[in-house]
């Protein structure tokens, strides 16, 4: 059994619905709760059961082979560029991991992303061995103090094993941080320095309050913060500039660089490539902090003067 997010099944043919962006990625995620408890997540240990992994919607499907099937023409057809498998760690969830990985593979050309909190450098070796081609490995939060908190377990420890790994694997681990937990722009800023600097791929997610998770009552980050933080990122990551200025609040007051050294692709979803993640974070017709496709000029303008606001 395998859980297929609900863009993904109707890009696959095994749901339809109304949608503006369909995901270039398919999304699945393995069955069950979490080990773990973190405040923010539907899967969390003590969250009320839920269908849901943020604001998405997972229907089940018992045919793994059907769907994985499907996947093959959707990538042959050029309408799906890359397969992620979103981990909920529990006692199957290795086990389902892998089975997932060789079956895709066993059907597909496509690349297989992998999101899974470990601290298991086998663990890691198994899946590439399986037919990944890259592992995310979430830091989520910027703040330590905040990390043990809402995350639990040591941001150092996590920070460290991120490290290791892309060492021991360069050029082939991802990771995404969450933005709107408590976290300032500077710390955010020399997190995404870092791991630059150890060529991991950094995604940025807007924290999403989600009803029975701990903090459901949460506002979402405010829009000019989220957007000074996707520029950063786009200007570190492309080797564009490092160093920036920080008022009192340790918040980004101005970054020194021509209009034209950014891109439409500065507001566009980040993370493994290929990831555009539709609507993760938002509601149609809403705020858009990721957006799923390229932007007009006249719109680009637009969200770039959110900025500063």
């Amino acid at each position: 059994m395998i859980h297929v997010s609900i863009g993904t099944a109707n890009v696959l043919g095994l749901k339809q619905i109304k949608t503006d962006a369909n995901p270039t990625t398919a999304y699945f995620m393995t069955p069950g709760k979490c080990f773990f408890d973190c405040a923010y997540c539907s899967r969390a240990k003590e969250s009320p059961d839920s269908d849901r992994l943020s604001r998405v919607i997972w229907p089940k499907w018992e045919n793994e082979d059907f769907v994985f099937k499907n996947l093959e023409r959707a990538f042959k057809e050029k309408k799906l560029k890359r397969a992620c498998i979103q981990v909920v760690n529990n006692e199957n969830s290795f086990d389902d991991t892998i089975r997932y990985i060789k079956k895709i593979k066993r059907y597909s050309s496509i690349p297989v992303s992998v999101s899974i909190r470990t601290k298991n450098l086998e663990f890691l070796k198994k899946l590439f061995d399986a037919g990944a081609d890259r592992i995310d490995l979430a830091i989520d939060i910027a703040d330590e103090k905040l990390h043990e908190e809402y995350r639990s377990g040591s941001f150092k420890d996590t920070l460290d094993f991120i490290e290791l790994a892309a060492k021991t694997f360069p050029g082939r681990i991802s990771t995404h941080i969450i933005i709107g937990l408590g976290e300032s722009e500077k710390q955010v800023v020399e997190l995404i320095k870092k791991f630059h600097d150890l060529k991991v791929t950094v995604g940025l997610f807007a924290f999403t309050p989600i009803k029975g998770t701990k903090l459901a009552d949460r506002e979402q980050p405010l829009l000019s913060k989220y957007r000074r933080i996707q520029i950063a990122r786009y200007l570190i990551m492309n080797d564009i500039k490092e160093d920036f200025e920080f008022n009192s609040k340790d918040e980004i007051t101005r970054f020194d660089i021509p209009r034209e050294k950014l891109k439409n692709s500065v507001f566009q979803t980040t993370g493994c490539p290929d990831c555009n993640r539709p609507y993760y974070n938002e509601t149609p017709g809403g705020t858009i902090y990721n957006y799923p496709f390229p932007l007009s000029e006249e719109k680009f303008e637009s969200v770039l003067n959110e900025a500063m606001k």
